[in-house]
Order: C-alpha cells, then structure tokens, then sequence
C-alpha cells in the first residue's frame, strides 16, 4: 500500500505531455507567445511576467512576516514556559504541532485580547 500510494506518476507523463504540447500549439495558433501569454491576456495581469512578479514580491513578504511570527512564538514560549504545564520554555524550537498553539497564544498576548 505504501509504495503505491508514494509511486511517481510515471503513467501520466505521457499525457501531460500531450497536454501541454497542446497548450503550447493552441497559443500559437491564437497569435500568442505562449500558453501563460494566452492566459494572462484577459486578466487584469496581462502579462506572465506581471504575475511573476506579484508572486516574488508576495513570496518576500509572506517569508519575511513568517520570520516575525516565529520570533513571535519563540518569544511567548521562552515567557510561557515558567508559567504553565506542557510549555518547554527556552527551546529555541517550535515544533510543527505547536505551531497553531502557540501562534494563537502570542498573538491573543502581544495584541492584549482575551
């Protein structure tokens, strides 16, 4: 069970071959550069390019507010830990699974709400 639920996806190569090959003539034959110019023409984009950069420029700024985040449970972790049960203080770590815990905790303290 395990080897067919992590298999690639060897059998579909092909036909997602097939479909972008597809993609790529129907763009062409529409008088655009490619499948992405074809689909960002209509949109408010209008270019594959504008999309790229709205996706980089979003990507730096989702990176740089994760690091304050983490900062942030780092910060109510090493506070929290002298003060309740379950709460390891001055780990340096937030592990995966306290991450929702922990963020909601943080936020709730440094925002002041009950």
């Amino acid at each position: 069970i395990y080897t067919a639920a992590h298999a690639g996806p060897e059998a579909n190569r092909d036909t997602l071959a097939e479909l972008l090959e597809a993609r790529a003539e129907v763009a062409g034959l529409l008088g655009f550069q490619s499948h992405a110019h074809y689909i960002t023409a209509p949109l408010l984009a209008g270019h594959p390019d504008a999309v790229r950069h709205l996706l980089g420029d979003m990507s730096g700024r989702a990176m740089d507010r994760a690091g304050e985040e983490m900062e942030m449970m780092l910060r109510y972790q090493q506070r929290a830990g002298a003060r309740g049960p379950g709460i390891r203080g001055g780990s340096g770590t937030v592990r995966g699974w306290d991450r929702a815990f922990l963020i909601g905790r943080a936020r709730s303290e440094e925002c002041q709400l009950d």
